[in-house]
């Protein structure tokens, strides 16, 4: 397949019309080559205490287990995960949604080597792709493809703090016991769930926003492996109530985590492995 058949590709996916817009990002990206993370993050995305089966006789402490989940995670050599920001906007004419969605997928490893692929967009705005590699202090960045907009070339590595585990880890080690916490078993693997709750920003979104703020709820899930202690998946829903009066749409970021310690390789001279095997 050339660049050519991709870029065509990535336009079907986007415009193909019987699935929801955050199906159509998460469809338009790149597929990874097939590996058990993929597999994994597949699973993952759809885990929640509807899908999965509650186990009783759950007796661990969740402080313990939030503290185990924090030093089991920090010590990951690399890991795959997968982003999604969801901005739900206000209905506009028709009954469109003004909703604003951003998707990352996300290779890392130790100590600073990313590489993103970036989806911006919503029912209604353009949809914009890009992609970008840091390794070590170089950074690269390729312009996958756009429709309305132009990205601020050279910026985009600026996020990758955001990208990773640490916003997780760091709300788990600082937060007192969760509100509660059970154990469920989904695809064969068993998980704990801590659930949290704050009126106050943790620091994870929104937190530009607090002058502004007369009121906020948020609601955080940490799924926690419990066979490894490592966090599978983070889902953070926050209501924001200005000082207006106005209460905003809910947030909701979610991240999964998947092939923690996979070897990757990562080469300032191919920074980008994916184009040369579609130019091939």
């Amino acid at each position: 397949m050339n660049l050519g058949q991709a870029f065509t590709r990535l336009l079907d996916s986007i415009t193909a019309g019987r699935r929801s817009p955050a199906e159509r990002l998460f469809a338009s990206f790149p597929q990874w080559p097939a590996c058990q993370a993929v597999r994994e993050m597949k699973q993952l995305l759809k885990l929640s205490k509807v899908t999965a089966d509650r186990e009783e006789g759950q007796k661990q402490n969740g402080v313990s287990l939030a503290r185990r989940c924090v030093s089991s995670s920090r010590t990951a050599a690399s890991y795959h995960s997968r982003m999604l920001l969801h901005e739900p906007g206000a209905p506009k004419e028709g009954g469109a949604s003004a909703d604003f969605m951003c998707v990352w997928l996300i290779d890392f490893a130790k100590p600073a080597n990313f590489r993103v692929t970036q989806a911006t967009g919503g029912e209604g705005s353009h949809n914009d792709f890009d992609r970008w590699a840091t390794i070590g202090e170089q950074h690269f960045e390729w312009i996958m493809f756009q429709l309305g907009g132009a990205s601020q070339p050279g910026a985009n590595h600026r996020n990758n703090q955001f990208l990773t585990i640490d916003k997780w880890l760091e709300l788990l080690a600082r937060s007192e016991a969760p509100a509660q916490f059970n154990a469920y078993r989904a695809h064969g693997r068993r998980f704990v769930l801590l659930e949290y709750q704050a009126s106050e920003p943790s620091g994870v979104l929104v937190k530009e926003l607090a002058p502004e703020m007369s009121g906020y709820r948020e609601t955080v899930h940490a799924w926690v492996d419990q066979e490894t202690g490592r966090l599978a998946k983070g889902v953070l829903e926050a209501t924001v109530q200005l000082r207006s009066g106005a209460e905003l749409p809910p947030i909701r970021l979610q991240q999964i985590f998947a092939g923690y310690d996979h070897e990757m390789h990562f080469d300032p001279d191919l920074p980008f492995p994916e184009l040369k095997r579609a130019a091939s």
